[in-house]
């Protein structure tokens, strides 16, 4: 089989072809004698020259989605992108089997192989995918083997991207049982958002997102560390070039489009701070004080060759760091590991690290607040959707159902079936007229209702007409009754449902999600789907 060349736009041309890619309109220059064509084809008159004029019309749903997904990737620093819509690759001994990518991108690592698909219903579709699915696991292979001969050593990874389509738990799980990674409208609004915080720099959380657990090929792991404990934890003292450590590094803050990922306690990257510290470090300042890391390393622990002198309570020795992205998440210390992202010093550079190995949730979020207690207060907001997260496992059954509670709120404002999508603040996110109910008030509303219980630190008191014995096993079906009733009052109550946080069923001074959830339901019979 002949290697086919790709189609690949020069680096030099990819501000340009991002701006072109993220405009809402397509824009073509023609001559003067075709202009009547074009406006027949619903083409407008954008800018008229001597003997030709440009001409502009909206793109179609899809192609403004494939044009996003193209120029995420390109912000977020992959150098090699498709040129065209057209580039195909053959990934079979026949010219007819051949595959035209979406979206084409690679860096000096990886290469990303993106399909895309978009709706353009007011009410988002909900599709299965089965095809689409067994599609690109008939082609990966024969396509991947051209792309190695083409990026050698390079991570091939395929990639399913959909716009305002509902994509279920089950099929979610079908796309990771076949090794693709997903992505939806909020994951790539996300790093959009992201790159204009940090820049090239997010393609670091984006790769850690791709390529959770895979190892990081021809990267030297091992530090010179001081072993120690404190507060009953094993910790690791050592200094790694930044340039390592962005690899092993993750930190997000919470929004819908990462909202299964942990730990979500960071606030978002500022580029005014980034750029600030970039630009210190630029001038040779340095920062003596450490970065505080956990590694999770799923109870395994970390290797540890202890030196043969000793010296103290401590331990000397050589500490083998996991080479797997995503393995090392960012309490404290993110806008000075970041302003390094694009320094030269990136690589000559030490940073002082203390690292924990597999600290509880809960112990990371006590870290955080308590180094944070002192400067800008993290919001009630934020801590309660930290909550969700971080005692979802508690051995304290109180906190476990308070963890409950709240993730049934976080659902209802995630979830697009959910008619309170984009109504629940979360994490950082700010009140507006229409994004106006808090964590808070839900989880009073659910304690009003009795859904879940009650419970001690030990044991549960009384069970609620919900609880199925786990948060795990109660989680969907309490969610979607809730779901249920709400579709309920937005379809009696279209004009109080749609105004706001002033006069409307949803105000802030109108409780209607506690007095719902305290009168719907007094029994657990409700059967988990949509209409029954």
């Amino acid at each position: 089989m002949t290697t086919v060349e790709l189609d690949l736009l020069p680096a030099t041309q990819l501000r340009a072809a991002t701006a072109r890619r993220l405009s809402r309109d397509l824009r073509e220059k023609v001559p003067l004698a075709r202009q009547g064509e074009y406006e027949a084809n619903g083409w407008v008159v954008d800018k008229v020259l001597k003997s030709a004029v440009w001409m502009r019309r909206p793109k179609s749903h899809g192609l403004a989605f494939e044009d996003r997904v193209w120029a995420m990737c390109a912000r977020l620093g992959f150098s090699s992108m498709n040129r065209t819509r057209e580039l195909k690759i053959r990934y079979g001994k026949s010219d007819n089997e051949t595959k035209q990518l979406d979206v084409f991108a690679a860096d000096d690592d990886v290469v990303l192989v993106i399909e895309c698909k978009s709706s353009d219903k007011d009410q988002a579709p909900t599709y299965a995918f089965k095809t689409e699915i067994e599609s690109i696991q008939g082609y990966r292979k024969g396509v991947t083997r051209q792309l190695r001969e083409l990026f050698p050593d390079h991570k091939v990874k395929f990639v399913f991207a959909t716009n305002n389509i509902g994509v279920s738990e089950e099929t979610r799980e079908r796309i990771s049982n076949a090794d693709i990674a997903y992505l939806d409208e909020e994951s790539v609004a996300y790093y959009h958002e992201l790159a204009d915080h940090l820049g090239v720099a997010a393609k670091y959380q984006f790769l850690g997102n791709l390529f959770q657990g895979d190892k990081i090929q021809a990267m030297d792991a091992t530090v010179a560390a001081i072993q120690g404990k404190m507060g009953g934890h094993t910790y690791y003292s050592f200094a790694i070039e930044p340039d390592r450590l962005l690899k092993l590094a993750y930190v997000l803050h919470r929004n819908n489009a990462n909202s299964q990922w942990m730990p979500t306690y960071q606030r978002v990257i500022k580029r005014s701070r980034l750029k600030r510290v970039t630009e210190f470090v630029g001038r040779g300042g340095f920062f003596p004080n450490s970065l505080i890391i956990n590694i999770e390393t799923g109870r395994r622990g970390l290797r540890f060759e202890r030196a043969t002198t000793q010296a103290g309570e401590s331990r000397l020795g050589v500490l083998h760091l996991p080479q797997k992205y995503r393995s090392a998440y960012v309490i404290d210390g993110q806008h000075r590991l970041y302003g390094f992202a694009n320094s030269a010093r990136a690589n000559t550079e030490l940073l002082p690290v203390v690292a924990f190995v597999d600290l509880p949730g809960d112990k990371q979020l006590e870290l955080f607040m308590q180094i944070n207690e002192n400067q800008q207060a993290v919001p009630k907001n934020l801590r309660l959707t930290l909550k969700a997260d971080l005692e979802w496992t508690s051995i304290d059954l109180r906190r476990r159902a308070q963890a409950l509670k709240l993730k049934v709120a976080q659902q209802l404002g995630e979830r697009k079936s959910s008619p309170l999508r984009g109504r629940v603040i979360l994490g950082e996110e700010k009140s507006t007229d229409r994004l106006c109910i808090t964590l808070d008030a839900i989880n009073r509303g659910i304690d009003r209702g009795r859904f879940i219980g009650e419970f001690t630190s030990s044991e549960m008191k009384k069970v609620g007409s919900f609880y199925r014995g786990s948060n795990e096993a109660t989680l969907r079906p309490l969610t979607e009754f809730l779901e249920y009733c709400f579709d309920h009052a937005r379809d009696r109550l279209p004009l109080q449902w749609n105004a706001g946080k002033g006069e409307g069923v949803l105000s802030s001074r109108i409780p209607a999600p506690r007095r719902c959830f305290g009168s719907s339901v007094t029994s657990s019979t409700f059967s988990p789907t949509k209409g029954s």
